[in-house]
């Protein structure tokens, strides 16, 4: 390996240790929790789950993208945590989500605030029971 080699993989590994411990300091209000997979459109999400919490991101093994729900207003929302511009997966910071692929960001709500994406988030259907959320995909 020469010199610039060593150097350029040197920086690449410091930037993504950088990058890794930022997200995990950034995520400590936000939960992150695995749903339970009721059909291939939808998911349950136990409420003692996400008791303490304002917002939560739902991984689902059979999607890519994961699923920011969030509460406003003392309700549930969901929104799909993929960018529509080249359907990249957002990250959750403070409350945008952000495109690591071109920089488009978003509201929680799922509006476009900065491109190149054009088209908002799609939002999700939640469904409310004694015990769980079901979160539908549309």
């Amino acid at each position: 390996m020469n010199r610039r080699d060593f150097t350029k993989k040197t920086l690449l590994t410091g930037c993504s240790i950088l990058t890794g411990s930022f997200s995990i300091t950034s995520c400590k209000s936000t939960k992150n929790i695995l749903g339970t997979i009721q059909s291939t459109n939808s998911i349950l999400v136990y409420l003692d789950q996400i008791a303490d919490h304002n917002k939560v991101i739902i991984k689902n093994p059979d999607r890519e993208a994961p699923i920011l729900l969030y509460k406003r207003n003392d309700n549930w929302e969901a929104t799909l945590m993929e960018c529509t511009h080249i359907q990249c997966e957002l990250s959750l910071k403070k409350d945008l989500l952000i495109c690591p692929c071109h920089g488009s960001t978003f509201t929680m709500e799922g509006n476009v605030l900065n491109g190149p994406a054009k088209i908002n988030l799609s939002r999700l259907h939640i469904r409310l029971t004694d015990k769980f959320l079901e979160i539908s995909y549309n």
